[in-house]
């Protein structure tokens, strides 16, 4: 009587990768109920303090306080942030719509429009270099 091959079930891996995709799918509503409910804090903040910052702003720093302190570890919502960043492309439909919308005003003052940008960032990194030499500047000259 020849010995039988062990039986080799089809249905365990696959029973693998579904646990793993039903993990992967809580981590990342965790992840995202605690980003939210930082934000939800965020907007909380800044109005019942009466800050001049936006909502979601007073909540971006504040994550970046809960990490810094390390009340948050960055793994409790590295797998969110991750995604969310290789998606952000998505978050920017609605600039290009908007500017599908105005591109009568874009074909007739875009070019006027592109240089106010230009020279105000221009502007804005000249000032910003100027006051980071005279700091700098001053700095050295106080070593020496």
């Amino acid at each position: 009587m020849a010995a039988s091959a062990p039986s080799v079930s089809l249905a365990e891996p696959q029973l693998l990768v579904v646990r793993s995709a039903a993990a992967s799918v809580v981590r990342l509503a965790a992840q995202l109920a605690l980003l939210w409910l930082i934000l939800a804090g965020g907007g909380a903040l800044s109005q019942a303090l009466a800050l001049p910052l936006p909502g979601n702003l007073a909540g971006m720093l504040l994550l970046l306080a809960l990490l810094w302190s390390g009340v948050i570890r960055l793994s409790w919502v590295q797998d969110l942030s991750a995604m969310l960043v290789r998606h952000l492309m998505l978050f920017f439909v609605p600039l290009a719509v908007g500017l599908m919308v105005w591109q009568n005003l874009l074909a007739t003052s875009g070019v006027i429009i592109g240089l106010s940008l230009v020279g105000s960032a221009a502007v804005g990194m000249l000032t910003a270099g100027l006051v980071a030499q005279r700091l700098a500047g001053g700095r050295a000259q106080g070593q020496s």
